[in-house]
Parts: structure tokens; sequence; C-alpha cells
């Protein structure tokens, strides 16, 4: 999994960026948020519950790594997950869109039709600054908060000089899916939300967090539908059809892919269309009239 070389953030987190300075360059895409932390750990127990179901499924079978890719099918567990069509949306369409009602997506607003971001060249960085990696790749309680902001404030002008403001477009994909469990167990699980991104001739991918509506949630209220807004339940072997929306701010060079499935973490490559749970959000069909909301 590629660590990106630069950090990407958004305007608002450069106003805390010295309160977090200690822990500032592992917070890329791929840093798991206390968010991503329970939405995880629901899906670590999940599994847990369907785990002697999905054995008993599974048992002496082995999948080859060619076997059901590119079907648009993802397994999460014991459910399969088919991705049916997708209605997308780009840049300023997005701000008009009417047809999916407001109120499913998590934050009850549309999504911006771009997404501005700051990046930094870490590598620029760190070869004029070698102190402020020594700082950076510290343990996270070796400095106090205000130890950081000097520090920090130190380094602010090199800092600045590799970072610059980036523009990209968003796009948004409207995803008619249907989920089975498999199994006879009840499997309450969450959605994965993440889109990986392949660039063409890198062997590496990143991942970014995309997940921004969903039409058949059951937790809508307060802090419950900030924390478990993409969690499903589904009894042993039911059916449910839904829509997910999926946002992602598209990348600068040409040819690049998106993918939606299970994120596979750690230092170490591979790609997307060679996997079984992974689909191209491109090659989905766009929906029939009658399937739109």
């Amino acid at each position: 999994m590629k660590k990106k070389r630069y950090l990407v953030m958004t305007v608002a987190a450069v106003l805390i960026m010295a309160a977090v300075a200690a822990s500032a360059y592992v917070l890329q895409k791929n840093r798991e948020t206390p968010e991503d932390r329970a939405l995880r750990k629901s899906s670590e127990a999940a599994s847990e519950e369907t785990d002697s179901e999905a054995s008993g499924n599974k048992t002496g079978e082995k999948i080859s790594e060619k076997e059901g890719v590119g079907d648009n099918v993802l397994m999460s567990g014991a459910v399969k997950i088919e991705l049916l069509s997708a209605d997308v949306y780009t840049g300023d369409e997005i701000t008009t869109e009417d047809k999916y009602p407001v109120e499913y997506f998590r934050s009850e607003t549309l999504p911006e039709p771009e997404s501005e971001e700051e990046i930094t060249d870490w590598d620029a960085l760190y070869e004029e600054a070698p102190g402020y990696k020594e700082f950076q790749e510290s343990a996270g309680d070796a400095y106090t908060p205000e130890e950081c902001e000097e520090i920090t404030a130190q380094y602010q002008d090199v800092i600045d000089k590799h970072t610059q403001t980036v523009v990209k477009t968003n796009k948004l994909y409207f995803i008619k899916c249907r989920l089975t469990n498999t199994g006879d167990a009840v499997v309450k699980n969450v959605f994965p939300y993440d889109i990986v991104e392949r660039i063409p001739g890198e062997s590496e991918v990143s991942f970014v967090e995309g997940m921004v509506y969903f039409d058949k949630s059951v937790h809508t209220e307060g802090d419950d539908r900030a924390s478990w807004y993409y969690l499903y339940r589904l009894e042993g072997h039911e059916t449910m059809e839904c829509t997910i929306g999926l946002v992602v701010p598209q990348e600068p060079e040409d040819g690049v892919k998106y993918y939606y499935g299970q994120v596979i973490t750690g230092y170490f490559t591979y790609n997307p269309a060679d996997l079984p749970d992974f689909v191209d959000l491109d090659a989905l069909p766009k929906p029939e009239a009658d399937d739109k909301p």
C-alpha cells in the first residue's frame, strides 16, 4: 500500500496544523480516524458473529486470485454485494442533482463540486529541513503540545515553501446495490467506505474515504447518525436493495482508475484489477430510466 509522498489536508485542517504537528506526517489518506476505528470494530464484530457460518461454507475451498475478477461483485464476510449500476455526476453537475433525496446523505447536504487540498512535498521538505523530519518521526509523546507549536512555527516558512493548494473536481457515483446474506447467521456490518485509486504507470495504490450516501440507513439521529449511518443488518439469507453514494476528488493524471472494495492495508503493493473483491466504478453500467429514484 502506497504511503503518498505528500500530505493531503483540507483548508480547515491547516488551521489546526500546529496542534497536531507531532503526528502530521502520518495523517495522510491512509490514516485511521476515531470514526474509522469504530466502524472497523463494528465490522470485526460482525465478522466474528458470522465466522462459524463462513467457515462452514468455505472449508477446504481455495479461491484463486483471478476467480470473480471483473464481475461487479464483492464479498464482505458472508455478504455478497452486487453493484448493479452507477449514475455519475461531475463537478457543477453535483450542485444541481435532485434525483437522490438530500436527506440520505449522511451530512444532509450535497457534496461540493470541487475539493481544495493542501499538498505537501514531504521528500523535498525533509531534505531541506532534516531537523523537522526528526521531529515528525519522533514518538507521539516526545513533545508537549507547546513544544510542538514552537517547533512547527520554527519551520513554518519551509513548510509553506513545499506546500501548494490544489483544486480537484469531485466525481459523485450513485450506485444501485443488491446485498445478500449468504449465511444463516444475522449479519451487522458496514459498507466499505474507501475508494482505491490507481494511477497508470505506478505499481502502488492509495485510497481515500468516499462514502457519503445510503438510502436504507436506520441510524439517522444525532451521534448515532455520525458514527453508524452506514451500518446495515441482514437476517440469514436476506436480500436488500439500496443505493449508496461515493464521492472522489479526481486526480489530475489521465487514466486514473477508481475501485470500490474492502481496502487492503499494509506496506505492500497490489493491483485491484487483478483481485475479485474490487469493482471498477467507471466500468459499471448506467442505470435504466426506471432504476433511478
